[in-house]
């Protein structure tokens, strides 16, 4: 089997689509995003999506001039070989984000999942019929909001919720933080975390670690 297309999609999902409190005055123009489809001269394809950073249309250009043809011809079920080659060619002056290579290798898991005639987690060895899902936030406008988003991914069947803080004031965050441990209580079976994106000072991360480990944040 050798792949012997690849379609790759520039999309993004407008800044008009998220509520205005999840923008918070940010420079934020829209969720940029690439589709990779891997055709075989097999007659099997896959589709994955990948991280865009800020420009879909550049990240495609790059996985086009780059990954495409680096990929046309090959076999998927070369995927360890196919890594190895790659991460040593682009060592040398290619230096795609880091992100860029992901999508390509899921396709090429997807491919010969098919091509075996299983279903990619019986392919992978099956080790677990089902995994647990939470729900991330987006930066809500106020600690109750967290809290209210919280018990609601709990209702729904979450096994988990994660906070986007909006880390520009320590205090509001860690506000933030307690309220949604006071309103989800003790439940060892719904586990909280925080993903303050790179926002604080060593002082207030060391602050905020210290006052996460006593809530019992996951």
């Amino acid at each position: 089997m050798r792949i012997s297309a690849i379609e790759i999609r520039a999309c993004q999902r407008a800044a008009d689509r998220f509520s205005r409190e999840a923008l918070r005055g940010r420079n934020f123009t829209g969720f940029d995003f690439i589709t990779i489809t891997m055709k075989t001269d097999a007659g099997i394809e896959a589709s994955m999506f990948g991280f865009a950073g800020r420009s879909a249309l550049g990240a495609a250009h790059q996985a086009a001039d780059v990954l495409r043809p680096f990929f046309l011809g090959k076999n998927p079920f070369d995927r360890e070989r196919l890594w190895h080659d790659f991460r040593v060619a682009d060592r040398w002056w290619g230096h795609l984000p880091i992100y860029a290579y992901g999508p390509f290798d899921v396709c090429c898991w997807l491919l010969c999942a098919q091509a075996a005639r299983q279903p990619l987690f019986e392919y992978l060895g099956a080790a677990r019929r089902s995994v647990p899902t939470y729900l991330s936030s987006m930066v809500l406008p106020g600690a109750t909001d967290y809290a209210d988003e919280a018990v609601a991914a709990r209702s729904a069947g979450y096994k988990g919720y994660k906070l986007h803080p909006a880390g520009q004031d320590i205090r509001q965050d860690l506000t933030s933080h307690q309220m949604v441990r006071e309103a989800i209580g003790d439940d060892t079976g719904f586990h909280l975390m925080s993903d303050p994106v790179a926002s604080y000072n060593l002082e207030d991360a060391i602050r905020l670690g210290r006052a996460l480990e006593k809530m019992n944040y996951h």
